[in-house]
């Protein structure tokens, strides 16, 4: 019996120390989400903190290579090179 009485007081202890940890850790939960649930929108925290946002694409690269985004000078295609006189 003695060895009996020392199972279930090692179990309690047991016992004690995880719901000391889950505790612990459930206070840990609620604070990464309330961390998580804020963004510039509804606290005082700047834009450059909301970090990226998953439903956006990064912008696609324009067509033309290299030069892409660089306008081209002169007259535009298509057209006559008639100037008023």
């Amino acid at each position: 019996m003695p060895a009996q009485a020392e199972l279930i007081a090692e179990l309690r202890a047991t016992v004690t120390e995880q719901a000391r940890q889950i505790a612990e850790l459930t206070a840990t939960v609620a604070d990464l989400e309330r961390k998580a649930s804020r963004n510039s929108r509804n606290s005082s925290l700047s834009p450059s903190s909301d970090g990226v946002i998953p439903a956006r694409k990064p912008p696609e690269p324009l067509a033309g290579g290299s030069g892409a985004g660089k306008k081209k000078h002169g007259k535009q295609t298509g057209v006559d090179g008639v100037t008023l006189t």
